[in-house]
């Protein structure tokens, strides 16, 4: 190897690292980070989502997703509350297996209101960057943790719970728990963030950011009470010493005790039709994707005295639930028949044949059977969470 050799070996080796030492310039290092992504999220933002969430259901795209699909399409009809002439998403009462019916609770709770408030529980908890901070928000979040874990074990049973909405820690294939551990740790969660709410704490933006009570401190504790009295009575068959532990601590914190106590997510007309508006109400709007609304037969023959073997007069609550037999455009809602001893309801199970067989002749199920009274019905509608109503059956 010639002397000549070596020395042209060493300049192409100094010449490599001053060129490798002049490409490691900032330039080349901001490169590669996305000056669009965020390390930190002001809190009170995930927490309004959150809220405006719990009313479209679990998908910003579209509030009536869930509404329309699974309470609806498919409980409504299971239940026996409403039937309709074998619509897809009616799979309720029917023997087939809708997955779009049955699926959008599973799909959208986890990766929307349930992640905004799994992050802000995260931040605002040991090592968080709101450590300390939002002390109020955080209860207020755990309480809506609750409220929709409580409604996705309802639906499933078996979920994703003490494990979930962890990916961002790698945890991407989260343990089922049972429903008998999912709920002694709501309603402990309950009687801890009631506890914790405190009105002398720092507000941090939080009646800004709060769309349900505006920062009222004592409201939530109501909510937390009242949600509690749910769980605990909805598990008294199974679990009583449960109830027994939960029902007296729920009493005496205080559930609501007035209308004005009600929890509901204010909505609106405009701005935006897929994220402002009532999604049940929509759902149930012809003309825009949704089912009709029929009572079904079981609803209506109760009411009417039918199924209870009763001579005293129709229910009231009859044409309150109805708007009558009546053709529905998405202009017009035209009544062909209001007398309440007249009114139809759409048996459960059948198909349109089947009906034609039931009644001898086509049916027209929009001139034959009762609807879901349209004056129920408004798009700027708050969407109900929880009420007194449903309170003082608990305390009955």
């Amino acid at each position: 190897m010639t002397m000549k050799y070596v020395r042209n070996k060493i300049l192409c080796a100094l010449l490599t690292v001053v060129l490798v030492a002049g490409c490691d310039t900032e330039e080349l290092h901001e490169l590669n980070i996305n000056p669009q992504a965020v390390n930190e999220m002001d809190l009170n933002f995930l927490f309004t989502a959150a809220e405006l969430s719990c009313a479209s259901n679990g998908f910003s795209g579209d509030n009536r997703y869930t509404d329309w699909r699974t309470n609806i399409g498919f409980a409504s009809s299971a239940i026996q509350q409403l039937s309709s002439n074998g619509g897809i998403l009616q799979a309720g009462d029917k023997y087939f297996e809708v997955l779009d019916a049955v699926n959008p609770p599973w799909i959208f709770f986890f990766s929307d209101q349930l992640k905004n408030l799994a992050e802000i529980m995260k931040q605002t908890g040991p090592g968080g960057y709101a450590e300390g901070k939002h002390l109020n928000l955080r209860e207020a979040s755990r309480i809506l943790k609750v409220f929709n874990f409580h409604r996705l074990t309802d639906w499933y049973g078996a979920i994703p719970y003490f494990d979930a909405n962890k990916g961002i820690e790698g945890n991407f294939f989260p343990k089922f728990d049972n429903q008998s551990e999912i709920y002694p740790a709501l309603l402990n969660e309950l009687k801890e963030a009631a506890a914790a709410l405190n009105a002398s704490n720092p507000d941090d933006g939080f009646a800004r950011a709060d769309i349900i009570y505006s920062g009222d401190i004592s409201k939530w504790k109501k909510f937390a009470y009242s949600l509690m009295l749910r769980l605990a009575m909805r598990v008294s068959n199974v679990k009583q010493g449960l109830t027994n532990t939960y029902v007296p601590i729920a009493v005496a914190g205080g559930p609501f005790s007035a209308n004005t106590d009600n929890a509901w997510v204010p909505m609106a007309v405009s701005p935006s039709v897929w994220v402002n508006q009532n999604g049940i109400s929509r759902a149930f709007y012809p003309g825009d994707g949704g089912e009709p609304g029929f009572l079904s037969k079981r609803l209506v023959d109760f009411l009417k005295g039918t199924d209870r073997n009763s001579t005293a007069d129709d229910d009231p609550r009859l044409m309150i639930l109805s708007g009558g037999i009546a053709t529905w455009t998405a202009t017009q809602f035209i009544p062909i028949n209001v007398n309440p001893l007249e009114q139809k309801g759409y048996p459960n199970g059948a198909d349109a044949q089947i009906i034609d067989a039931m009644e001898g002749k086509i049916v027209v199920p929009a001139e034959t059977y009762s609807r879901i009274n349209f004056k129920l019905l408004q798009l700027d509608e708050p969407y109900m969470l929880m009420n007194y109503a449903e309170v003082e059956l608990l305390m009955a």
